[in-house]
Parts: C-alpha cells; structure tokens; sequence
C-alpha cells in the first residue's frame, strides 16, 4: 500500500531534525572543563607514589638531624677524652707527676694529635652539606597564580611530588658528605683513643 502525502511528510521531518542534531553536536565547541577534568574515579591518582616521596624526604631530614647531633657529640667525646685520661694520670702519679722519655712524648703528643684531628673532622662533618635546596618563594608563589591555583588535585600532586625530589636529591648529597666526615672523624677518634689508654697504661704501671 503506498504511503499516504501525510505519512511521508512526517518521515522527512524527522530525518531532517536527525541530520539537524547531528550537525549541532559536530559543530559544537569542546567544553574545557570536561576535557581537562579526569573522571571521579581518578581523584586517588598518584596518592601512594606522592606519600611515599614525602616519606623519603622526612626520613632524609631525620637522617640530617640525627649526623648533625653524632657530630656534636662526637666533638665533645674528643675533649672529654683527653681530660679524663690526663686526671687519671695524674690521679695515679700525683699532681706533680713529669712526663720523660721520648716514648711517652711521642705517645701523647700523636694521641693528642688524632683527637684533635677527630674534632675538626667533627665540626666538619656538622658545617658540610647545609647548601639544600627546597621549594623557593617563586615556587609557592606559583601554587597560588591562577594558572595553578585551580588546577585539578591530581596535577597539584605531581607538581609538589617534584619539588620534593628535589629536596630529598640535595639532601641525600649533603647527608653523605656528613656521613663520610663522621665515619672518618670516628676512625681517626678511635686510633686517638688507642694511643691515648697506651700511653696511660705506660705511664701507671712505669
């Protein structure tokens, strides 16, 4: 049966709507917003990595506090070292004990040497390594620019992940050469030590 005037009318004015929709959603502009912003589930992206970067640069801190304070410690170790052994020689000899013979000269005197070498060492070893660099004024003062103040959470992640890094990078090259300093410092200490309770030992059972 052929279709009625009435019925083919109403086809070609839905075809047409159809082509009409169809050319609006092609020539429609891209909305930015919808673009740019991840989906919901998304908004946990990159949470573990970032903490795990902030860990690493407190730990790095931790590890700057902890050289900082056995360095101290390590200065005052020195001198204290040296009193103690003089006032148990003394303490063994009397007050007015005179030191004689060369080796025991030699003896005090290379002692005395190390453990002034080991104090240095340590006072080094606390002074080395402050130059580190972390996120500058310029830095921050970008955070609150408006090209990155309403950045989404995940792009606001990764940018204060990296100046972490940076961070724990200039850390980590301090704390070593405070680490070395100390390490030293405690074997020149040691060998001090040694000369030190020899030459102690000499000197009270002489």
């Amino acid at each position: 049966m052929p279709a009625t005037p009435s019925a083919a009318g109403e086809r070609g004015r839905r075809v047409f709507r159809a082509l009409r929709q169809w050319w609006a959603y092609e020539n429609a502009a891209p909305d930015p917003v919808a673009e740019v912003t991840p989906p919901p589930e998304a908004a946990e992206q990159g949470v573990e990595w970032a903490e795990f970067i902030k860990r690493e640069l407190e730990r790095e801190y931790s590890r700057r506090d902890t050289v900082n304070k056995r360095a101290a410690g390590a200065v005052t170790a020195a001198t204290a070292l040296i009193t103690v052994t003089l006032a148990v020689v003394g303490i063994a000899k009397g007050a007015h004990y005179v030191i004689s013979g060369l080796e025991l000269l030699a003896l005090l005197a290379a002692a005395l040497l190390l453990l002034l070498v080991a104090a240095v060492l340590s006072i080094v070893a606390g002074a080395v390594g402050g130059d580190f660099k972390v996120a500058s004024e310029n830095d921050m003062r970008r955070m609150l620019s408006p090209q990155l103040w309403p950045a989404h959470t995940i792009d606001a992640r990764y940018y204060t992940a990296d100046l972490n890094i940076i961070a724990i990078t200039t850390l980590r090259e301090g704390n070593g050469k405070k680490y070395h300093c100390l390490v030293l410092a405690y074997v020149v200490q040691a060998a001090g030590v040694f000369l030190l309770a020899l030459f102690a030992l000499k000197v009270i059972f002489s």
